[in-house]
Order: C-alpha cells, then sequence, then structure tokens
C-alpha cells in the first residue's frame, strides 16, 4: 500500500468512526503525555474542559499524590458515569504511574485526582501553560540510559563543555559576569568501565546562541566545545550543580554512556592535549577540507567540517572558517543561519580581512528573502527518531447499582399522611474502550486514538447508549511543520466551545508564530439541527520565555443561520513561580461578551495562591438555545412559524449569565502538613419568561467559605488524610459541612478510601435538612496491568419542615474492573 493510500485509509477511518458514532460523552480526563527536557521528566495531564489548579499533597515526595482542580464555567457537560483513568510509562526513567480520576464526584466543581507511583518519587507539580493542563516533573533517576522518547519535534539544546578529564575537575578559573544568567554544571559519565568526568555550562536554546558565548570561555578554556545535549539519542548524565568556591564537592552519581552519547573528541585527542602547532595544523587541514567541500558544492560536509574546526582553540584559521561557515550555509539555503554566522563574524573580527565581504553578504540577505527561505530550509533539516508502530490500551466493566427507600409525613389540620417508596434507581454495567497506537518516521510523527463507552441499562425504562469519546488521527510532520488532527476530539480552543466532530490543522511559519484552520461541526446531545463551523486562530510565543497568546476568529451556521460568529484572544503568561490566563470571546452576531475569565496561580515560599474571575453566558450564547425547553426538535422547523430576529431574541431569553470570584491559599505548615482556605462568591442571572419555560429568579450571591486541613504519610508510608470544614450562605438558604476522608496503600497492592460527610441546611421557609454520608472505596491492583475495584456508600437525609417531614435512605454501589495493555 502506497503511503498515501495509507494515510488516507487513516483519515477516512477516524472520520467516520465519528460521524457514525450515535452519542458523545464528555469525560473530564483527556490525554497524559510524558516528556523530557534536561534531566527532567514532565507528566502533562489534559483536561476536556477548563479547569484551575488549586492544590495538592503530600507537597514534594511520595509514592500517592492527591490533587485537586476546580472545573471552571459551565460544567454541565462534565457527567459523574464512572471512575477514568490514565496510565503512564516511565519508559524506565521514572516509575510507572496510574492516574486515577473516581466516581461520585458529579455534584462537586473540585474534582479529585490520584497519582499512584510503583515507588517514592520527588516532583513538583503545577499548573500547565494553558487552563485545560496540568504537569508534573520529576527528576529522571541517576543510572537511567534510555532516553524519554519525545512526542514532537521538542527542540535540543546546548551546553558547552569547559573541561574533560579522567579526574575530578574542581573549577578555578574566572567565569565572565554573563555566565550568572546559565548553569555551572558536573558529570561523570562510564563507558566500558571507563570514568570520564566533565565541567559544563549551559544550556543554549541553539547552538548559534553557543557559538556566540564561545570566545568569551576559550581565553580560561582553551579546550571549550560546544555540545548538544537532550536530543533522543543522547544518554541523560546524571547532573548535579558545581559546588561554589571553597566547599567540598558533593559526590556524583555514575551514569552509563551509550556509545552513541559519545562526542567524536572523546574518541580522538582532546584540544587540551594538542600542542599550539598541532592546534594550528588540523585546523589548516580542515579549513582545505572545508573549500575543497564548497568548491564541490558539497555545503553540508563543509559546515560540518567548519563547526569542528570553530569547535578548536581559536588559530589562524578561525577568521576564515567563521567567514565561510557563514557562505556555506547561504548557499545551503539557510538563510537565517548564514545572518547568524555573518552577524558573528562582525563582532569577533570588526576590523577582519572579510569584514567588507561578509557585510555584503549581510546586506544581500534581504529580510523577506532570509525569512521565507529560512522556513523552508528550517522544516527541511528537522528530523525524528523513527519508532515502530506500537499500540495500547486499556478496557474496564463497572456495574453500578442504586436503591432508595423513603417515607414522606404531611400534617394535615387533624392527622398525619405517610407514604412510603422503595426501589432500585439505577442498575447498569458500563463498558470502556480506550485504543491508542503511534508510529514515527524521520519526518512524521502519527497517532490513532479511540475511546468509547456503553452502557446496558437494566432498569425497565432504562435506555441502553453508546457513547464515543474520541475517534481522530492525529499527524505532526517536521520538515513542513505541518500538524492535522481529523476525527471526534475535544475542544482544541479557538472559539470551539465543546467537542467536535472535523479537522484542526496548523502550520509553524515562523519560530514563534503558527497559523491554525479548524472545520467541522459541533457535538452533543441535545442540539437535533445541523451545525457547522469554520474558525482561523494565529499562536504566537513563547516570548520573554514566559508570554505566549492568540487571536481566533470563528463562524457557526445553525440549519442555515448565524448559530455564533465570534472573535476571541487568549493571554498565558507560565514561569516557575506562577502562572496566568486570560480569554475573552466576544459574539459579534449578537453583540455580546461570551466569556470572560482571568485565572492566575502564584507560589511563594510555603504558599500557593489562586484566583479565578469569571464572567459567562450560560449556556454559551447560541440560536441554537432557542430551542431549549421547546417541543419544535429543530431551527428549521423553528424557522417556518417564528423570524430569525425572534430566534435571536429567543436565544438571548433562554440564556442567562454567571458570574463567579474565586480566592484560595495552601500554606505547607510541616512535611507532613498543609492547611487551605477557599473563598468563592457566584450568582447566576434572571430569566424572563418565555412560551416554553416560566420565569426564573436571579440566585443572589452564593458565598462558599471551605476550610481544609491535609496531612500525608502520617502514619505509613502511602497515605493522605483530608479534614473539611465548609459554610455556604445565600439568599435562600444558609449551610455548613463537615468532611473527612483518607486514602492509603496498604499491603503495596490495596488502596482504601474511607470518607464521611455531614451536612447540614436550613431555607428561608424553615425546613431543615441533615445528611449523613459514609462511604468506602476499595481498589485491588493484582499486577500493573490489572485492577479491581469496590465502591459503596450510604446517604441518610432527613427533611423537616413546618408542614411536612421525609427521611430518605439511599444506598450505592458500584464494582468492576480495569485491564490495561
Amino acid at each position: 500500500m502506497s503511503k498515501l493510500t495509507h494515510r488516507s485509509t487513516i483519515f477516512l477511518t477516524a472520520f467516520f468512526l465519528s460521524a457514525l458514532a450515535p452519542d458523545a460523552f464528555a469525560q473530564l480526563l483527556d490525554n497524559v503525555k510524558l516528556s523530557q527536557q534536561g534531566d527532567t521528566a514532565v507528566i502533562t495531564l489534559s483536561f476536556n474542559t477548563a479547569i484551575q489548579y488549586m492544590r495538592h499533597s503530600p507537597a514534594s515526595s511520595g509514592e500517592l499524590i492527591k490533587l485537586e482542580v476546580q472545573v471552571v464555567g459551565d460544567a454541565s457537560d462534565i457527567r459523574d458515569i464512572g471512575s477514568e483513568a490514565r496510565r503512564v510509562d516511565g519508559q524506565g526513567v521514572i516509575p510507572d504511574a496510574n492516574i486515577i480520576f473516581g466516581a461520585g464526584q458529579a455534584r462537586s466543581l473540585v474534582k479529585l485526582i490520584q497519582f499512584q507511583f510503583a515507588r517514592p518519587v520527588s516532583f513538583k507539580m503545577g499548573p500547565g501553560n494553558d487552563n485545560r493542563s496540568i504537569t508534573l516533573r520529576l527528576p529522571i533517576e541517576a543510572g537511567t540510559t534510555k532516553p524519554i522518547t519525545r512526542d514532537e519535534t521538542t527542540p535540543v539544546r546546548y551546553a558547552i563543555v569547559l573541561e574533560q578529564s579522567d579526574k575530578p575537575i574542581e573549577q578555578n578559573s574566572p567565569l565572565p559576569s554573563a555566565a550568572d544568567d546559565f548553569t555551572l554544571f558536573n558529570e561523570r559519565l562510564t563507558d566500558k568501565g571507563a570514568t570520564l568526568y566533565r565541567l559544563s555550562l549551559g544550556y543554549f536554546d541553539t547552538q548559534t546562541d553557543a557559538q556566540k558565548f564561545l570566545p568569551m570561555l576559550t581565553r580560561a578554556f582553551p579546550q571549550a566545545r560546544i555540545e548538544k545535549i537532550g536530543d533522543s539519542q543522547t544518554t541523560v548524565a546524571a547532573v548535579i550543580p558545581q559546588s561554589k568556591q571553597g566547599e567540598t564537592s558533593p559526590s556524583l552519581p555514575t551514569a552509563p554512556l551509550s556509545p552513541l552519547a559519545v562526542p567524536p573528541e572523546i574518541a580522538s585527542p582532546t584540544p587540551a592535549q594538542l600542542s599550539p602547532d598541532e592546534i594550528e595544523k588540523q585546523s589548516a587541514m580542515l579549513l582545505a577540507s572545508a573549500r575543497s567541500a564548497i568548491n564541490a558544492k558539497d555545503y553540508t560536509n563543509a559546515i560540518q567540517t567548519l563547526n569542528q574546526l570553530l569547535q578548536l582553540p581559536p588559530s589562524s584559521s578561525s577568521e576564515a572558517a567563521q567567514s565561510l561557515v557563514g557562505r556555506a550555509r547561504e548557499n545551503n539555503g539557510e538563510y537565517n543561519k548564514a545572518r547568524a554566522e555573518y552577524e558573528l563574524y562582525i563582532k569577533l573580527y570588526p576590523s577582519g580581512i572579510y569584514a567588507n565581504e561578509v557585510r555584503k553578504r549581510l546586506d544581500s540577505l534581504g529580510t523577506s528573502t532570509a525569512s521565507a527561505s529560512t522556513n523552508r530550509a528550517r522544516g527541511s533539516n528537522q528530523r525524528l527518531s523513527p519508532i515502530p508502530f506500537t499500540a495500547g490500551g486499556s478496557v474496564s466493566q463497572y456495574y453500578y447499582r442504586g436503591s432508595t427507600q423513603s417515607e414522606t409525613r404531611v400534617v394535615n389540620a387533624t392527622t398525619i399522611d405517610k407514604a412510603s417508596f422503595s426501589g432500585t434507581d439505577q442498575s447498569a454495567l458500563v463498558s470502556n474502550v480506550d485504543l491508542n497506537a503511534r508510529w514515527r518516521s524521520e519526518t512524521t510523527d502519527n497517532r490513532l486514538v479511540f475511546r468509547d463507552s456503553y452502557t446496558r441499562d437494566f432498569l425497565t425504562d432504562g435506555h441502553n447508549r453508546n457513547r464515543l469519546t474520541a475517534a481522530y488521527y492525529d499527524m505532526k510532520n517536521a520538515p513542513t511543520q505541518i500538524n492535522a488532527r481529523i476525527g471526534r476530539q475535544s475542544s482544541p480552543g479557538g472559539g470551539v466551545l465543546g467537542r467536535m466532530d472535523g479537522l484542526n490543522t496548523g502550520y509553524q511559519f515562523a519560530q514563534k508564530w503558527k497559523a491554525n484552520i479548524i472545520l467541522g461541526s459541533p457535538h452533543d446531545d441535545y442540539v437535533k439541527s445541523t451545525r457547522t463551523f469554520a474558525g482561523t486562530s494565529l499562536d504566537a510565543g513563547t516570548f520573554d520565555d514566559h508570554w505566549s497568546g492568540s487571536t481566533y476568529f470563528i463562524t457557526q451556521r445553525i440549519d442555515g443561520i448565524t448559530d455564533r460568529r465570534a472573535a476571541g484572544s487568549e493571554v498565558r503568561f507560565f514561569s516557575e513561580s506562577g502562572s496566568a490566563y486570560s480569554l475573552v470571546d466576544y459574539d459579534m452576531y449578537y453583540k455580546a461578551v461570551n466569556i470572560f475569565m482571568l485565572q492566575g496561580s502564584y507560589t511563594s515560599g510555603a504558599n500557593t495562591w489562586n484566583v479565578l474571575l469569571d464572567r459567562r453566558m450560560t449556556p454559551a450564547l447560541q440560536s441554537s438555545n432557542a430551542l431549549i425547553g421547546s417541543t419544535i426538535a429543530t431551527i428549521d422547523e423553528l424557522k417556518k412559524t417564528t423570524t430569525i430576529n425572534d430566534i435571536k431574541a429567543q436565544a438571548r431569553d433562554h440564556t442567562a449569565v454567571a458570574e463567579m470570584a474565586f480566592a484560595g491559599v495552601t500554606r505547607q505548615l510541616t512535611d507532613h502538613w498543609q492547611v487551605g482556605v477557599d473563598l468563592r462568591d457566584s450568582r447566576v442571572g434572571a430569566l424572563p419568561a418565555t412560551a416554553d419555560l416560566p420565569a426564573t429568579t436571579a440566585t443572589g450571591d452564593v458565598y462558599n467559605i471551605n476550610f481544609q486541613v491535609i496531612g500525608s504519610n502520617l502514619y505509613k508510608r502511602q497515605d493522605i488524610t483530608a479534614f473539611n470544614v465548609g459554610v455556604l450562605r445565600s439568599r435562600d438558604y444558609k449551610g455548613y459541612s463537615l468532611s473527612l476522608s483518607n486514602l492509603g496503600v496498604y499491603w503495596e497492592k490495596w488502596v482504601l478510601e474511607p470518607s464521611l460527610r455531614y451536612y447540614r441546611q436550613l431555607d428561608v421557609f424553615q425546613t431543615r435538612l441533615r445528611r449523613i454520608t459514609p462511604g468506602m472505596r476499595v481498589t485491588y491492583r493484582r499486577t500493573d496491568g490489572q485492577s479491581f475495584e469496590l465502591d459503596s456508600a450510604l446517604e441518610d437525609t432527613k427533611t423537616n419542615g413546618p408542614t411536612q417531614s421525609e427521611d430518605t435512605t439511599r444506598y450505592y454501589i458500584s464494582a468492576g474492573y480495569r485491564l490495561d495493555f
């Protein structure tokens, strides 16, 4: 089968899978990805909806981690059908892990997620670089020789190796002040029993950046050279910071050195072992070889040879080599890199013998030509490490059963009437499948993802249903810098408000700029009309190492009329100590702000602060809102009796304004204890009466204050205990809540989660409510890929009012298994 036919088959398969699925089901968890940044492994957990990081425990080390996130905005699409799980393959550099989102959290905007590692880890957790992800950073374990498989064309970094020896190195030579912005570190590498020590300075994003810095170091470190680090063929060495002067150097962990990681200079005499005459002779030979390659138009070989020369200590050939490497790159179509080489020559040799010629070459490199050619060259030179076809996933089945018993008493003038009810209100078997496949050539990274859930409802009036979460093909092509995803997928942003069926594609036309096009249709359970959208967006960044953003425009049609037409902008800030995200979505068709959101997180010392301001239309303002509550199923039918302006007016009348302000702080008291407090003020506006729906009054402000004390590793190595006190106040009622929960691992394979919740409420009609809910969740992990779960709870509720009281007891149980492969 040809490559074209093979790709076409994949696209068509993913598209038809999404088109034929009868129902979409939005889960909370979307995807988990493991990547590598230098000597750090990064787990990125992505969500299907906007979230805000709140807190996690324990603070920085353990096998068991509990994460709290808050769903932002409209959470109606995150339904509670059962637990979700994702497995992280540590690829030999970190322990394997399971990420679990437990069932029974539908009532709360705050969601609890567990990370269970195979053994203790040190980590740093916080929000990702957008409002749909969380990152967990772990140091790569010492002695690791297997690199993490890169998920995409992650930029390779560079370091300058200052010294190399078979004995430990102490840094005594002074460094320029500019080196203060970089990290000085030691490495100890082993190869076939031989030990090498290296002193290095890093990290540089590009080889050009390192080349510009190298001349400042060669006087103090004549053997200094540039080395590529962190690519998929480089062994991860154990790295520690260099000790300050006067301190004792700490012992270095040993990391084996793969033959692939040995730079060419190790096999041959290092510059430090060459005499000045030998350096001159070797430089002259390399220069002559490079000139011959240029005459033969073998520019790639010429560039490699000249780079080898320029990594030697300065010689009489260095100036000519710096000039020639610019000419070689220019002739090779690498105009941006040629410009950088020429600029470096002018900086090093402003009055050199080739200076006039170099300045002419710089002038001849027009900005537009350089940019366009650089984009072509930049892509054509990028290559990936091939990965053979691999497939994996999981299957699971859970049975859910719930029953209710209630007794109602109504007080009349002379009697008390009683009514009883007992019955099963839930009985269903839910089967889930999660499949994924990946393969990668030197140019293209490919993925196939399929997630589906089928519910067999055993109730007399129940309905079986199939819910397809994802069915898409994803492609990233390195030479062209084009990516595409087609099929059913969660919202990629860009003005798409929910899950979609369609195509999302982008083109990285410059280092910090990417253009995107999105085509498709929204997918939900309620709107039966035909809806389509088309949009475009522009991604920018990262600038100044912290800032990025995007702007977008999207138009959406429903049964031949405008459903929504919006423009929006996102601004993101991300640093080690904090992050911020803002979003504005303005509907030009309705001339109204659909969404305004500003959220941030900041860590200072032992305190972590979180804030959120959110104002949005609920549901999102669209013409399809005119169908809410109506017996008419489609806009086409509605158009027969209603004008377009009346449809717009009805859509507005069915759309409320929801506002929320949130602030929270968590303080780490000790290694085992942390405290937190959250304050939330929310309100939903009034809606007028329409032909289909009665009027609703505004909720007024609903205040929620929550105090939390969390202890971790208190009585054993793997346990987390949380005690919660909540106060709720509104115009119509006031309430108090208490809860106690524990999460612990026992006998290595068992996870027990007992909990107890208590809630009291008094409303304006003097009706009192009391609810007690004990629960227990048990997980048994037979092997890394096999787990069995049992979840049970009892909810006892008593309601007493002036004329009526009710006692209700509900029993709930679920049991199931999960197989990972």
